[in-house]
Order: C-alpha cells, then sequence, then structure tokens
C-alpha cells in the first residue's frame, strides 16, 4: 500500500510518500480502505517533532480519514465489510496514522458514515469536530445561553458554532468581516468584528457579557479579548496552545484537547448525514502533495479543510 510517511522528524523534505506492507487487522479492530484523509495542525507538529511517544519510523501521518470497511478482526460485529465510515486515530495516544492507502483502527475510533455523506466530506470531521463538540461540553453550554466563539471561520470554529446553534445557543461569533456571511450561514446570530473592539462590540450585543466563551482561533491576546467578553462568573474554554489568558471576574478558563470518544464520533457523523453539520472543503490534494499540504495549514488562513486522496 502507498502511505504518507516520515522517517525522521523535520521539516516538509520529510515527507514522502512510500510502499509499506498492507496491514491486518487485529481483535477489536478494523482495517479501513482509505478514500480521503483529513490534514490538521497537528500533522505539521507531529512532522516537526511534537510527538509524546516513542516513534517508530517509517511513520504514517493523519488523524482523520474517511473510506470503507476492508476487513473486520475478530470480536468486531457493528461492523462489516464494504461499509462506509469515517475514522479517528489521535496519533498521539495510538501511534497510529491514517494517511494510507489501508488504515487499521480501533473499533472504538470508526463510525458509519450517514446519509450522503462522501468520503472526502466525512474525512473533514473526526479531529475538528470533536474538538468543538468536547470543548462545547466542558463550557457546560446550553439552549437559551450565549456562547463568543473566537476564531469561528475556521474549522473547529465552524463546527462549534453550527453545534452551538443546534443546541439552540446564541452565537456572536468574532471573524474577519470577509467572513461575516459565512458564519452567519452556520448559525451565528451576531457577527463583531476580530479586531480590538471586538470584545467591547460582544458586551454590547450581549447585556454583561456572553455566558461563556470559545477560543479556537488566535493567541494569547485574543484569548484575552475574549474573557473581557465574558461574563462574571462565566467560563471560557480555549483549544489553541497559548491563548488562555489567566482566569479573573471568576470566570473558569479551561483548555481542551481532543480525546477519542467513539460515542461522539457516531453522533457527529449522524449529525452531518442528516445535514446538521456541514462539511467544509478547502482543497483536495494526493498524496504526493501531502508536505506542501501540511504547509498550508500551519500558514493559516484556510476556510474549509485540506483533504488528501490516495
Amino acid at each position: 500500500m502507498r502511505a504518507v510517511v516520515i522517517d525522521r522528524f523535520g521539516g516538509p523534505e520529510v515527507v514522502r510518500v512510500a510502499e509499506l506492507p498492507d496491514p491486518r487487522p487485529g481483535p477489536g479492530q478494523v482495517l479501513v480502505r482509505v478514500g480521503a484523509a483529513g490534514v490538521n495542525p497537528v500533522d505539521a507538529a507531529t512532522r516537526g517533532g511534537l510527538f509524546p511517544g516513542q516513534p517508530s519510523f517509517p511513520m504514517v501521518l493523519g488523524w482523520d480519514a474517511a473510506g470503507a470497511v476492508a476487513e473486520v478482526g475478530p470480536g468486531v460485529e457493528e461492523f462489516a465489510p464494504g461499509q462506509p465510515v469515517v475514522a479517528h486515530a489521535n496519533q498521539f495516544e495510538t501511534g497510529v496514522g491514517l494517511a494510507a492507502e489501508l488504515a487499521v483502527v480501533d473499533a472504538d475510533g470508526i463510525a458509519a458514515r450517514a446519509g450522503t455523506t462522501t468520503a472526502v466530506e466525512g474525512a473533514t470531521l473526526p479531529t475538528t469536530a470533536m474538538t468543538a463538540l468536547q470543548a462545547l461540553d466542558a463550557l457546560e453550554i446550553e439552549g437559551g445561553r450565549s456562547l463568543l466563539v473566537v476564531g469561528a471561520a475556521g474549522q473547529v470554529g465552524g463546527f462549534a458554532v453550527q453545534l452551538a446553534a443546534y443546541r439552540g445557543v446564541e452565537v456572536v461569533a468574532v471573524a474577519a468581516p470577509a467572513d461575516a456571511d459565512e458564519v452567519l450561514r452556520l448559525g451565528a446570530a451576531q457577527v463583531v468584528d476580530r479586531g480590538p473592539t471586538g470584545a467591547a462590540e460582544a458586551r454590547a450585543l450581549v447585556r454583561g457579557g456572553v455566558d461563556a466563551a470559545l477560543v479556537a482561533g488566535g493567541d494569547a491576546e485574543a484569548g484575552a479579548a475574549a474573557l473581557a467578553a465574558v461574563r462574571d462568573g462565566g467560563r471560557l474554554a480555549s483549544v489553541v496552545p497559548g491563548s488562555a489568558p489567566p482566569a479573573a471576574r471568576g470566570v473558569t478558563v479551561l483548555e481542551v484537547r481532543v480525546q477519542r470518544d467513539g460515542r461522539q464520533l457516531r453522533e457527529l457523523a449522524g449529525l452531518m448525514g442528516e445535514g446538521i453539520l456541514t462539511a467544509r472543503v478547502a482543497a483536495t490534494l494526493p498524496f504526493d502533495r501531502a508536505a506542501e499540504a501540511y504547509d498550508r495549514v500551519v500558514a493559516g488562513g484556510l476556510r474549509g479543510k485540506l483533504v488528501l486522496v490516495p
């Protein structure tokens, strides 16, 4: 099989497409024939050496994929060959990468691809949508409350806007003026400029400040501005390393890092199949252009996800 691999940590020059032996599923595992693999900033970080365990080279990159079940291992009953699925590996936990023609994934990292969701659309879902969902759960945000989403036009922020609106939350989105129509389409009730006056605008829109804020884009300055928009005693969650501000005014500040969760993945795949979650694809690129894809995602500014196809 062909796979996107690295033989050592480093820059774009270490990324290559290699021929590797076809894997086989063990007990409780599923072999997925990958039709598309999502690209996340963490893939570039992994390439550069941000890996918590002992690496085994060549290392296949990639946290997200979608395709069809090729084979199931002993003890797996909920999936069958030919079934369309999405997969999430969380490479930091499993050591497994999914940017390959074939990938073995634990059954709890697989969910049925629902409705008319394509492989490319499904590959946009796992890491970013689960990050958004887990952040919203950490914020304990529910219908009738107000939420500020910083980076609302990005991948995590966009899914957070959609999920919060689905729950009946009033979303105030922080985004560039050029992205205002897009985040309103995703379900935001109001949009404020991501410039220095954004926090004051949010407090003006929601008297006393929003109940909670999610920092899904930006830096420490963006985190501090988001905190200023939250009411006393509210909650703030950051999914961007280094952007969480010090707690103040009784606001609870949380840092969220995505965890594997099969139940949540199934829930999200169902919502995409129902059309409640919209996949946004910036571009599809062949495996041979993986190094370019990782650099583009680090550069930022994408409105949608880059997806690699075998």
